[in-house]
């Protein structure tokens, strides 16, 4: 069972549930290494080379953290490819205004949909910060204050650079006695998100309710049927906390556990007419995930930090398959 169990996670690539079942079974929390190779790769993170983070996370970063795990899926524009923010720091400063970025650290792999700079420093919310381009003369960009500091949607300024190695933008503030030096500026590169529905409400997920069922939850419980159960993951016991991982420490994975009845035909057991052939056929039927939910990640990679939504991440629907 434990087996097969790993086959078909294995081929999905949830790795994660091989910790619930290894422990389940005293082992430990232990995940093959070509699977965190593989899962870390997957996000560009090299596993052997990296040095434990020590940089902080802005409120601007965590602020958009929060906007994309409230969105999750929504904000996904193509199926193949997981929304993501990628976060560079200035590669140097002027006393004129003069910001640098350094692309290369991070190629640009991607549809750009939106590009933001902003101000992290203490920043008075009167003070007008200015931004424009030696690449578009004539175009001038106006910050707007917000909790986070001084943001600017640089969009239309920067979007020509992102082929470029180097990105560079000038910025200048009406208060001449506020110091260029401790704006501390962020770029962040939007990549394949649908920044229009960034900061509208979320729209309510339908999750079928199986009216029809005879069963409900306590049922469940008390006759051991498959059903959803609560998992937290600690990225903490994996090692990956404050070495790949910046944010969350925990998430809830979920998993799916309890028996499948003979003939599963209550709604609450979400069978198909396949899973009708197959037990037919098989006898025999396992208590699976059959919906997954997003997970998104803040993480250090090529020493920048990026956010990305990362799909099948945690159970959202269990059934007998």
């Amino acid at each position: 069972m434990l087996w097969n169990t790993y086959k078909i996670m294995r081929t999905l690539g949830i790795w994660l549930y091989v910790v619930v079942f290894t422990t389940d079974l005293g082992m430990g929390a232990f995940v093959p290494p070509h699977l965190t190779s593989e899962f870390l790769q997957n996000l560009g993170i090299d596993p052997g080379g990296h040095r434990p983070i020590t940089r902080p996370i802005s409120s601007y970063v965590l602020q958009l953290f929060l906007q994309m795990e409230e969105k999750q899926d929504d904000l996904r524009m193509y199926s193949d490819r997981d929304p993501k923010v990628q976060f560079y720091d200035p590669e140097s400063q002027t006393s004129d205004g003069l910001i640098e970025f350094d692309l290369s650290r991070a190629p640009i792999d991607g549809n750009v949909t939106k590009i933001e700079l902003a101000f992290t420093g203490h920043t008075h919310r009167l003070f007008s910060i200015q931004i424009t381009s030696p690449y578009r003369p004539g175009i001038r960009v106006n910050s707007f204050h917000t909790g986070q500091g001084h943001v600017a949607d640089v969009t239309d300024l920067a979007i020509d650079q992102v082929v470029n190695t180097t990105l560079e933008l000038f910025v200048s503030i009406s208060k001449s006695t506020h110091q260029i030096r401790h704006l501390n500026p962020i770029l962040a590169i939007f990549l394949d998100i649908n920044v229009s529905l960034l900061h509208r409400d979320r729209r309510k997920r339908f999750v079928p309710s199986n009216r029809n069922s005879t069963i409900n939850m306590e049922t469940a419980e008390t006759l051991n049927y498959c059903r959803l159960k609560e998992w937290t993951v600690d990225f903490r016991d994996l090692g990956w906390y404050g070495k790949f991982i910046q944010h969350p420490i925990t998430y809830r994975a979920n998993i799916c556990a309890g028996n499948c009845p003979v003939a599963p035909m209550d709604p609450y057991f979400n069978a198909t007419n396949h899973v009708l052939v197959k037990y037919l056929l098989e006898k025999r039927l396992c208590c699976s995930p059959i919906e997954y939910m997003s997970q998104t990640l803040i993480f250090v990679t090529n020493n920048m930090t990026a956010m990305q939504t990362v799909r099948g991440m945690s159970v959202s629907r269990c059934g007998c398959r």
